[in-house]
């Protein structure tokens, strides 16, 4: 059993005892280390670009080979993700948030700025990722996200995380203006005196091309180099290959999707940490205790991608066991795997 004056937690620490309560025991209890997976390795290497890159310690063009290094270094290391449609999109989204990056307005900032507190005696320790100290004295917390759009529930349900870093703000004596997430694969996007329309990275080329081809067509330069940037354009979304004074007409920022750091979000954020830890100390260190997430067809991406210890977790194996038949030795749901990789 865990006992709380001796326990430090963090966020994630918590929400694993929630997605599931096994995976907290390999984790936490068993203390086993398990496997990485692509989206936090790719995460921990593009958190550090748009770090460099806020204050300024690289260029854009370093921040690209970077992240080209490292998506190098993760498939060399076998950190794959689904198929090759999904790292395709997830890679140009970054690389599309670095090549437009502008850093955010402040006095100053705080990066990966470590904090250490108490809530209701539990020992609480985490990072945020940048920490803007605003002209009017006050503080915007702003959280780096690869992962899509929340919905609403998603947004309450992930929102604790951001509050939990407004409370370790407060309890330094900051005043809070502003908390949200910085959503990587979104940006909101400007054309000449349209209005700021908020789109998908990966659907900038085709949901502005007409507006582009417009202004292309109005510069001096060849058909057939108008047709071939204005196709480039429109696979890519990459504003530089088109004439600079259509680049000039071209605003492109950051989303920044903020969340209500507000006392009922603060109350419902402490009960939550104060019920999670309840839970996790009542259990013993029993196997058995701690209840595996249930695996579906529909759930299972976090089992086979994201949790660390998908190569070795007993329910998982149990999972394919009994859900798959074989065909020569293989998995049917691989095959499917495979044959879904070889076309797409």
């Amino acid at each position: 059993m865990e006992e709380n004056k001796k326990t430090t937690y963090s966020y994630s620490r918590l929400t694993t005892f929630h997605t599931c309560q096994y995976g907290y025991y390999l984790s936490y209890v068993k203390r086993l280390k398990g496997t990485q997976n692509a989206y936090a390795y790719l995460g921990g290497i593009t958190h550090e670009q748009l770090e460099k890159l806020q204050i300024d310690e690289i260029d854009i063009e370093t921040a690209l080979k970077n992240f080209d290094s490292g998506s190098f270094d993760a498939e060399f290391l076998g950190y794959t993700f689904p198929n090759e449609n999904i790292k395709n999109s997830y890679n140009n989204a970054v690389k599309h948030y670095i090549k437009t990056f502008k850093p955010y307005q402040c006095n100053s900032c705080e990066i990966e700025e470590k904090f250490d507190i108490d809530i209701n005696g539990i020992n609480l320790i985490g990072y945020i990722d940048l920490l803007l100290f605003n002209e009017d004295g006050t503080v915007t917390i702003i959280d780096h996200k690869t992962s899509s759009e929340y919905s609403k529930k998603d947004k309450a349900e992930h929102g604790r995380q951001l509050i939990l870093y407004g409370i370790a703000c407060e309890q330094r004596g900051l005043n809070v203006k502003e908390i949200g997430w910085s959503m990587l694969k979104y940006a909101r996007v400007k054309v000449g005196k349209g209005r700021s329309k908020k789109v998908a990275r990966n659907k900038i080329g085709t949901e502005f091309y007409n507006q582009i081809k417009v202004l292309v067509d109005e510069c001096d330069m060849l058909d057939e180099f108008k047709e071939s940037v204005l196709e480039h354009f429109r696979l890519t979304g990459d504003t530089t290959c088109l004439p600079q004074e259509v680049q000039n007409q071209i605003i492109i920022e950051p989303l920044l999707s903020t969340h209500d750091f507000n006392e009922e979000n603060i109350q419902e954020t402490i009960d939550f940490i104060k019920s999670t830890v309840a839970e996790i100390e009542a259990k013993s260190d029993d196997e058995d205790e701690w209840i595996p997430v249930e695996i579906t067809s529909k759930n299972n991406f976090y089992c086979n991608s994201l949790c660390n210890h998908r190569n070795t977790c007993k329910y998982l194996k149990e999972y394919y066991k009994q859900s798959s038949c074989s065909f020569g030795g293989v998995r049917i749901d691989k095959l499917k795997s495979d044959v879904f990789n070889f076309l797409f």
